[in-house]
């Protein structure tokens, strides 16, 4: 009976350790874009440790689209040509992941 308690108790810490071991649904990290405002300025934005699977409005870009952006974050980023995550898409590797040249976004989708 005694040898129980012990089993059980190092059972439940085992589980405990590892439901905390699992990964989170964030990205880790920061994602870095530039939007432009109607009197040409640009603006530099950072979204840290954005949710995983979420469509994300990019904001600043409704009137024009971003550009260049550095995704480094643990994630996959794929941005979006329009907000509701439609149309055209470019995919940014983790960590090193840069928009093309010529690529215009208004939203992001972290997986």
């Amino acid at each position: 009976m005694r040898l129980r308690t012990p089993l059980a108790a190092t059972a439940l810490a085992l589980t405990l350790a590892l439901t905390n071991a699992t990964p989170s649904s964030a990205a880790v990290g920061e994602f870095e874009y530039t939007s432009v405002d109607l009197n040409g300025i640009q603006i530099q934005h950072t979204l840290f440790d954005p949710d995983n699977g979420e469509c994300i409005a990019l904001e600043g870009t409704l009137n024009l689209p971003a550009l260049r952006a550095r995704n480094r974050t643990t994630s996959t980023a794929t941005v979006y040509q329009t907000a509701d995550c439609e149309g055209n898409t470019w995919e940014l590797r983790p960590i090193v992941g840069r928009s093309p040249l010529l690529a215009r976004f208004r939203a992001v989708v972290f997986h």
